[in-house]
């Protein structure tokens, strides 16, 4: 199974920059493991199967900071699927 592999940065809520990579399961110790060593963690990172286009991990990390008269802020954000 080949995998395809997005990373895209984000600024201001608009992509600034995506890069798009194929990886190939190499056989390890019995196993086929993938080594995503050319896609560093972004802010958002898509992997899918290249045959099917099944979405197989997504991730996306946003960082808000704020100060208020109640101290530090924070939020927590949930990924769903159109």
């Amino acid at each position: 199974m080949t995998l395809t592999c997005s990373s895209k940065v984000c600024s201001f809520g608009k992509q600034v920059v995506e890069k798009v990579e194929m990886e190939q399961a190499q056989l390890e110790d019995g196993r086929f493991k993938y080594h995503l060593l050319h896609s560093p963690m972004c802010e958002c990172l898509v992997v899918t199967n290249r045959d099917s286009q099944e979405l197989l991990l997504c991730t996306a990390y946003i960082f808000e900071a704020s100060t208020s008269e109640r101290g530090a802020q924070h939020h927590v954000y949930r990924l769903v699927r159109d």
